[in-house]
């Protein structure tokens, strides 16, 4: 038997050795980075040149629109807003700016300025008082107002382009003497179907649905036929801070278009579909989250994980009953640099 000297070993054994722990430590990195929600890149756009100079008198600015055959939107944007970036980003798709600019007259409104608002009623705010007026709390949001000043439509969010254009045709098309938004869409969605069902997922309750239970409830409105809602979902199994912040929830995901049985927190018998209408839902999905019997949130519009962590912790931890503005309380928890 011939014995072999391990020192010519050594060095190749010590090197595959250093190389398997450098490729365990980076798998383990990658891992974490999983668990880790990053915080959102700040968005960086300029409001088109097309918008209106106004003097932000609305009243004046409605008599204007309808004078030119057009209707009046206000948008509410703050700096470093990433989804304000992609809604300016929508705004130069076309056909969308070819019939925004056909259509409406567009003013613009920072969530914290200071400009002096003169609102419908004649009272004069500046705008982040103008803001809490109109309960904004997320921005992008878009407000379309009739040719009396009545608000007919309100969009929270950034909505992806066909939805958006959807949104505006309903408003330019004055559909909302016939229909509410949600039917105009409901009729032009061919594929929401209510024989359809959604995919389990074992991390939300099975029915049947009682929501009337002492707990804080988080119900998701979602349609098998929905990217945004499959991307919301790889979000939440993709952080697992996003997943231990539901896990302080009763979760609950209903099919917005079928007649699911479910008693709401408040004890209502009802359906998913009849609930759904009765809370004017549209976009998918809608994240509504309660204390109990109390709806806190209800938050209709695309959002990151980053969001929805944050507003999962201003419900459970009850801070909107110290800040009924949910804005402020993401401003002051995380920074003015990193809001959304």
């Amino acid at each position: 038997m011939v014995v072999r000297s391990s020192s010519r070993l050594f060095p190749l054994v010590a090197i595959a050795i250093t190389l398997l722990l450098l490729v365990m430590s980076q798998a383990v990195s990658a891992a974490r980075a999983q668990e880790t929600i990053p915080p959102l890149t700040p968005g960086h756009y300029e409001i088109p040149g097309w918008f209106k100079l106004s003097f932000l008198d609305l009243a004046e600015d409605v008599e204007e629109a309808t004078a030119d055959g057009k209707r009046l939107m206000i948008m509410f944007h703050q700096e470093g807003c990433p989804y304000c970036t992609r809604m300016v980003d929508n705004l130069a798709l076309e056909p969308i700016e070819t019939y925004f600019r056909h259509h409406f007259d567009a003013v613009e409104i920072n969530l914290w300025g200071d400009r002096e608002v003169v609102d419908f009623d004649g009272e004069v705010l500046i705008e982040k008082e103008f803001a809490e007026r109109y309960r904004v709390w997320a921005t992008p949001t878009l407000l379309f107002f009739n040719e009396e000043g009545r608000q007919v439509l309100r969009l929270d969010g950034f909505y992806d382009p066909p939805r958006f254009l959807a949104a505006l045709r309903y408003v330019g098309e004055r559909q909302e003497a016939n229909q509410s938004f949600r039917d105009y869409l409901d009729e032009r969605d061919a594929r929401a179907k209510a024989a359809d069902q959604l995919a389990t997922d074992p991390f939300f309750a099975e029915p049947p649905f009682r929501l009337d239970q002492d707990q804080l409830v988080a119900v998701f409105f979602e349609a098998p036929d929905c990217p945004a809602c499959q991307a919301l979902r790889d979000e939440i199994q993709r952080y697992r801070q996003t997943r231990d912040a539901l896990a302080r929830f009763h979760r609950v995901r209903l099919h917005r278009h079928a007649e699911t049985p479910v008693i709401t927190p408040n004890g209502q018998e009802t359906t998913s579909r009849a609930w759904a209408d009765e809370m004017e839902i549209s976009y998918l999905p809608t994240l509504v989250l309660f204390d109990r019997a109390v709806p806190v949130m209800h938050v209709d519009a695309q959002f990151s994980a980053f969001h929805l962590n944050h507003l999962l912790d201003y419900v459970s931890e009850g801070a909107y009953r110290q800040q009924p503005n949910f804005q402020r309380f993401l401003h002051d928890r995380v920074g003015s640099g990193e809001e959304g």
